[in-house]
């Protein structure tokens, strides 16, 4: 699935006040950002999901958001200070 198309269907879970696909939808947002290497991106829009996700109360998926995050945070990190002289 592409940004756009993910980007369309969370237009529509937000209009339809549809949670769990607002939170599924910002989940993929941050996935894709994960993949393509844009970690401040993935960061932001996982956060996204896990908030939605809490509001749910939905402990599984909180539990998986925080690993990802987590790890998109060591790998930033670690490109981070990679650079570092």
């Amino acid at each position: 699935m592409s940004g756009g198309t993910l980007r369309a269907a969370l237009a529509l879970a937000e209009q339809s006040h549809n949670a769990a696909a607002t939170a599924r939808c910002w989940q993929a947002l941050g996935v894709l950002a994960r993949w393509r290497g844009d970690y401040d991106a993935a960061l932001a829009q996982l956060a996204l999901a896990y908030a939605q996700w809490a509001a749910l109360g939905d402990r599984p998926r909180l539990g998986r958001m925080a690993a990802e995050i987590g790890d998109i945070d060591r790998k930033s990190t670690r490109l981070n200070s990679s650079h570092i002289p």
